[in-house]
């Protein structure tokens, strides 16, 4: 798993886009922490509705639309770890630009 994981954030970190302004990689990682959060919250909310109303039909459909918010908000997440240097290996190798696509343009 952490391979995969490493193959998908492989890449270059946005802070190259944001020229390393410190103040603006606080912006981007606090907003995507509080948008994440939000995301969170909704499956809670459709898992309480789904639960208290057994009248409700196609009670798996809330469930499925909870898993599917469940995994945006994880890419929100993931947002605020590419945010910082995440494309620098932890034995300190040069940053691998493999599947990176440019952000700048």
């Amino acid at each position: 798993m952490p391979r995969l994981f490493t193959l998908l954030m492989d890449g270059m970190p946005h802070g190259y886009c944001l020229l390393w302004n410190l103040q603006l990689l606080w912006l981007h990682a606090a907003s995507d922490s509080v948008i994440a959060l939000a995301y969170f919250m909704i499956p809670v909310s459709l898992l309480r509705f789904a639960k208290r109303r057994p009248d409700v039909p196609f009670n798996l459909v809330f469930l499925c639309f909870g898993a599917f918010i469940l995994l945006c908000g994880t890419s929100h997440v993931l947002g605020v770890y590419r945010t910082g240097g995440s494309a620098v290996s932890s034995r300190r190798q040069r940053p691998r630009y493999r599947f990176a696509r440019p952000c700048c343009w």
